[in-house]
């Protein structure tokens, strides 16, 4: 809060600074053997040292990339670079603490210092070394930036404070509200367990620890119900991917300091001369990781994998990379618990490990703990992926409050992970008792490695809608010797700011060769395909055209003389995606194009998606596509797709295509379609085995689109058929799409008829109509092991712009997509509309059914 204030940050190092040397020399004084006081202790610990950490440590971080002048080349990379080797000098400091200090504390340093001075000499070294830091500190004053000098004049908390009771009045305003407030709860929590150690208050803490995150980061994924976007908004956009990317590393840095720990003093600890290390000196295993492998990942990692990909290495990349490769710390030290378990127990106490029942310490085992080291480093090598880069996240997050959220970050790191930590402690242990040989430390490994796993799932969810400020450009080609580096950096300078979004696909078209026979001059063939693009998004409105790829949506941009952005929307209404096109002149009668596209959420891959959006808008009738005013000839010269970005040109019209089949359908005017089929062989047992789940369905009489929420059926053979000829119980369930989300329960009030089992041809009626009166249920198509199925009601007999359709009353009427499965499986469902469009079903007469926080809303039954 000061360094966010007239006091500033340069003032703040200073005068915290300052504050926690007194504060070690304090400490010094109270554990010396003359004095041994534990009230000046707690004064130099708690009063004085802890503060100082607390303004220190966020605002030290920011004042050095404040040296770095913003509108200098590569400022951003060079930014990043030091909060990297920030952490290194911190592990520099580590490798003295642990490799010297620790040691001087618990030994002394004979025959100079003698065992019982060790603590005051170890907290009189860090007191002169804080001391001398200050001093170095001071005497740089005049080579720092001015601007790093500059303080804000007006207030910053107090309008984040107000800008969150102004939304108190919504429901995520409250749960917002909630989340805040319970972070001075967990420092009380934190404080009081270490004054009062208990189970329950580690249960207390746990409760409100997973509150205060869930509230947090469901609260933040999203800020638009704080209104317009400004200063605030910008700093809680970062906030979930704070917590969860430093709750889920930490959790498993934690390991360090309790199993690792324990683990290595239970291995042979012992030199050559028989002198026994403890346990934490292996945590220069840790330290030495980060200190190495930055530079390496900074230099030589890092440029590799992004020459390799094409693209910049996100943020997120690197999080998620560092998380994996501390989960793989837990899986070798799980290895190496089961060899140092298989090797003989020696007969020697060993220091560092807790005492056995016959008031000896538990007796090493013999393997040599320096294999600990492999899975301390690889924690290490995870810290230098994911602190400091969480760290640059919350540095630019937004100018006025970088200590402020520098501040928040570093809680994220300790307090909230230490709860987790200390509650997956108390559940497993009967799996770490005193002696390890009678309990099960590996299962312990992998109880984190699986929560680490939910975390990485949880992370890549709660960032699909942020971005850290790391690429504002749409496209991160890096090759600049290279006709798409070359475009990319174009782009950088045109495309405007994307905030808000992770993008992860990214598709670059260059120099697509259009060829109009009818246009001569040069401008009038650029004008001519611009106006062609312009006419087919324009169409999507009017009927004209619409996109062949998967029904998605276009919607102009923005224009420029040579220069055309569009926006794009799928099919299903999901996902967005972004595109630029650029026009040059060429020879008479052609022009070159340059266009890219690029996803604004994450995804695994895009099935050539971002391509196709491209290519949709381009294409002549030759490859299949529909003109509205001028028709081309085009030939593509270069392809550039990231990593997991494809470009295969056949995916754009075999998903709901029309420009083939479609267009021949609509050219005989006949439906249903030739050769219009329903499954074969179909198994009726096996279909009505299981609930389904209708992911989209066609609104009918009996099913208005206000009923899209929610909707299943299950099926139940009859033991025997009914006195009206039905020989399967129909159950449908549906919610109205508002609230209170009114059910609509068919109970046991709908049957069906089987009239032709091998085809999946069945009627279907209320239950005390003849079934003569029945409608059709045709199973279209099925796939049990692929849990899907396609459902019509009956033959699609009626004419539509894309293709044929049912009727929309009572019978003969309906399509459905079932799947097995309620939570959406975005692949299968456009699998399946791509079956419906071989087929030849209009797929627009198609609507979302809404199948998320089912069964926890209805209110209402009718």
């Amino acid at each position: 809060m000061l360094a966010e204030s007239y006091v500033g940050r340069y003032t703040t190092i200073l005068v915290f600074s300052a504050i926690y040397a007194i504060g070690c020399g304090l400490t010094a004084v109270a554990a010396s053997p003359a004095i041994e006081s534990i009230p000046l202790f707690m004064l130099g610990i708690l009063v004085l040292t802890a503060p100082g950490t607390g303004g220190v440590k966020p605002n030290i971080g920011t004042f050095g990339a404040d040296q770095f002048d913003p509108q200098g080349e590569e400022s951003q990379k060079r930014k990043e670079a030091f909060f990297m080797y920030l952490y290194v000098t911190m592990s520099v400091g580590a490798v003295i603490a642990f490799g010297f200090l620790a040691n001087v504390a618990t030994a002394g340093l004979p025959p100079r210092i003698p065992k019982e001075d060790g603590f005051f000499f170890a907290y009189i070294i860090m007191a002169v070394l804080m001391a001398l830091a200050l001093i170095l500190f001071a005497v740089g004053t005049p080579f720092y930036r001015k601007e790093s000098f500059q303080k804000n004049t007006e207030p910053v908390l107090m309008p984040a404070m107000r800008r969150l009771l102004g939304g108190r009045r919504t429901a995520w305003g409250k749960v917002a509200l909630l989340g805040w407030a319970l972070l001075p709860a967990l420092i009380v929590l934190s404080v009081l367990q270490v004054f009062y150690p208990s189970r329950t208050l580690t249960i207390v803490s746990l409760l409100a620890d997973l509150i205060c995150i869930g509230c947090l980061c469901t609260a933040h994924y999203n800020n638009s119900w704080l209104g317009e976007p400004d200063s605030v908004t910008r700093c809680l956009d970062v906030v979930p991917k704070i917590i969860v990317g430093n709750v889920t590393f930490n959790v498993l840095y934690n390991t360090m300091f309790s199993l690792f720990y324990s683990q290595a003093c239970q291995m042979d600890t012992r030199l050559a001369g028989g002198l026994q290390l403890s346990g934490a000196f292996f945590n220069l295993g840790d330290a030495f990781a980060v200190i190495i492998f930055t530079p390496l990942l900074e230099r030589l990692i890092v440029p590799f994998a992004e020459r390799k990909l094409g693209r910049k290495v996100s943020s997120n990349m690197k999080v998620l990379t560092g998380i994996s490769v501390a989960i793989a710390s837990q899986l070798t030290a799980a290895g190496l618990e089961y060899s140092r378990r298989s090797a003989e127990v020696l007969s020697i106490p060993s220091n560092c490990a807790p005492l056995a029942s016959d008031g000896q310490h538990v007796r090493m085992s013999a393997m040599s703990a320096f294999w600990m080291v492999l899975p301390y480093a690889m924690v290490g090598i995870g810290e230098a992926l994911v602190n400091p880069v969480l760290w640059h996240v919350a540095y630019t997050a937004d100018p006025s409050m970088k200590s402020l959220m520098q501040a928040f970050c570093q809680f994220a790191m300790g307090g909230l992970p230490n709860a987790i930590s200390a509650a997956l402690t108390q559940a497993t242990k009967s799996w770490t008792p005193n002696n390890l040989n009678n309990g099960n430390l590996p299962m312990v490994y992998f109880v984190n490695a699986a929560f680490c796993l939910a975390g990485c799932a949880v992370y890549v969810f709660v960032t699909r809608s942020s971005d850290s400020k790391e690429g504002k450009e749409w496209c991160a080609a890096e090759d600049s010797t290279s006709e798409a580096g070359e475009y990319s950096e174009m782009l950088r300078e045109r495309l405007p700011a994307v905030h808000g979004v992770l993008v992860q696909h990214r598709t670059l078209v260059l120099i697509l060769h259009h060829d109009l026979q009818a246009l001569h001059r040069v401008w009038d063939v650029l004008l001519g395909v611009m106006s062609e693009m312009e006419a087919r998004v324009a169409g999507i409105s009017t009927g004209a055209w619409h996109d062949p790829h998967n029904n998605g949506t276009y919607s102009q941009q923005e224009q420029g003389a040579a220069e055309l952005a569009f926006q794009r929307i799928t099919g299903n209404k999901k996902y967005t995606d972004k595109l630029k096109f650029t026009f040059e002149d060429a020879p008479a009668g052609t022009c070159n194009i340059q266009g890219c596209s690029e996803s604004q959420v994450f995804s695994v891959a895009d099935f050539s998606t971002n391509y196709c959006n491209l290519r949709m808008l381009y294409c002549g009738s030759h490859e299949g596509c529909k003109p509205v005013k001028k028709d081309f000839a085009i030939t593509e010269t270069s392809v550039s797709p990231s990593l997991g970005a494809s470009k295969n040109p056949a995916d754009c019209l075999k998903t709901m295509t029309m420009s083939q089949h479609f267009l021949s359908v609509q050219a005989q005017s006949q439906c249903p379609p030739s050769g219009f089929e329903t499954v074969k062989d179909f198994d009726l047992d096996s279909f009505i085995s299981k609930r389904w789940y209708i992911q989209q369905q066609m609104e009918t009489k009996y099913l208005p689109k206000s009923q899209n929420r929610c909707v299943y059926a299950e099926y139940k053979l009859e033991p025997k058929q009914t006195l009206l000829g039905y020989d399967v119980a129909v159950h449908n369930h549906a919610e109205e799409v508002a609230p209170p989300h009114t059910v609509h329960d068919s109970g046991s009030k709908i049957c069906a008829k089987v009239v032709d089992k091998a085809r999946g041809k069945l009627e279907v009626a209320p239950c005390f109509l003849p079934s003569a009166l029945a409608g059709p249920y045709w199973v279209v198509d099925y796939d049990e092991g692929a849990g899907y199925a396609l459902i019509s009601g009956g033959a699609p007999t009626v004419p539509a712009t894309e293709g044929c359709k049912t009727g929309s009353g009572t019978n003969d009427s309906g399509l459905w997509i079932f799947t097995r499965e309620q939570k959406r499986d975005e692949a299968l469902v456009q699998k399946v509309r791509a079956i419906a469009a071989q087929k030849g079903f209009d797929l627009s007469v198609l609507n979302d059914v809404d199948q998320s926080d089912c069964g926890s809303m209805a209110q209402v039954v009718v």
